[in-house]
């Protein structure tokens, strides 16, 4: 388990690589951002992530992961 406090309200971005087949084919890498937002006592997340496409083949894949990864 890895536990970590937010103390600022800076973002927290992670670049994420070197993957295994068959997502290395398809990703360069993703960045996935989280922005904190303080209010009270209350926290409010945001997560947001970047996809980047090696070819075509990895545009289409990464377009119908990222539908799935949205959160309405």
């Amino acid at each position: 388990m890895i536990r970590f406090e937010v103390t600022g309200t800076t973002p927290l971005l992670m670049k994420k690589h070197s993957f295994s087949a068959p997502l290395n084919k398809l990703a360069h890498h993703f960045h996935e951002i989280w922005y904190f937002n303080h209010e009270g006592e209350q926290a409010h997340l945001v997560r947001v992530f970047e996809l980047y496409p090696k070819n075509l083949a990895g545009s289409v894949v990464l377009s119908i992961m990222s539908y799935f990864l949205k959160k309405e």
